[in-house]
């Protein structure tokens, strides 16, 4: 039967309930976004709902990603994965047997003497909890942003890309290395790599051979046998764990220089955090 179409509307029957009004169906085809995007018009004040994203799925390396042979140093070279430096990284952070020097509610540090590494040269560890306050993406952000890195990093003078490897950075620092007058400033050249693993980012780097990049004869060069940060998420809040053993190339009091490193650390805390909040804030 056909529609019929009056001049005036039929009187509405009150006496039976009114007819049910069709549902809407959404589409199986239809997508989360375009759904969503219905609900928000209905509901005024909802947050707008934005695609999943892994903001740090940039620094997802495959474990058996080999570094680059010409950065290879002796220790590295039985397992020159990233596999291996995940290893040599969490052995040496995850040791029992470091001492303790500062204990602050937000920052803890440690020194002990030799690892597998180096028998004889000073370790620090310091573990740093910043809170919830920002997210790992934006500590790496400020960590990783080397053009900018002396702006607030006061340990070092120079501070700068020298080339790439793959996913390796090679890069060139000068330290300045004060209050310790008897000192001359130390010259660093180092392999950089950030990558996640099992939940957790790590930022790794150690020296180079010094074929790479020649000696200049006004600097003494230290060597970096490892420095580096692993960072994880731990019950609301962003930790990091520092680790940090140097041939400065000079026979130094171990309190002396453990004392040093351990300050260093703290200044390069709150250097961070200062940077952190103003980028926040700009």
């Amino acid at each position: 039967m056909g529609v019929r179409l009056g001049c005036c509307a039929a009187e509405p029957d009150l006496s039976s309930p009114p007819p049910k009004k069709d549902i809407m169906m959404v589409p199986l085809t239809m997508s989360r976004e375009s759904t969503s995007s219905s609900l928000e018009e209905k509901l005024p004040g909802r947050a707008k709902a934005k695609p999943v994203t892994d903001p740090l799925a940039m620094y997802d390396l495959s474990s058996e990603y080999e570094i680059p042979g010409e950065l290879l140093v002796d220790y590295e070279k039985s397992d020159p994965t990233r596999g291996g430096i995940q290893a040599i990284m969490d052995q040496i952070i995850d040791m029992e047997d470091y001492k303790e020097m500062k204990n602050k509610p937000d920052f803890v540090a440690f020194t002990k003497i030799g690892t597998m590494l180096n028998k004889d040269q000073i370790i620090v560890k310091a573990n740093i909890d910043l809170g919830s306050k920002f997210t790992i993406k934006e500590i790496l952000n400020v960590m990783g942003d080397i053009e900018n890195r002396t702006g607030w990093d006061k340990a070092s003078k120079e501070y700068f890309l020298d080339r790439r490897y793959s996913d390796c950075l090679l890069r060139k620092r000068y330290e300045i290395i004060v209050p310790m007058p008897f000192m001359q400033n130390r010259e660093f050249v180092e392999k950089q790599m950030t990558f996640r693993a099992n939940g957790k980012m790590y930022i790794y780097s150690s020296s180079v051979d010094d074929s790479l990049e020649p000696l200049k004869p006004t600097l003494t060069r230290g060597r970096t046998l490892i420095c580096g940060s692993r960072i994880s998420h731990v019950d609301g809040s962003v930790k990091i764990t520092m680790v940090s053993q140097m041939d400065m190339k000079l026979l130094i009091p171990p309190v002396l220089l453990g004392g040093k490193m351990v300050s260093e650390i703290e200044i390069f805390k709150d250097n961070l955090i200062k940077e952190m909040e103003r980028r926040m804030n700009s």
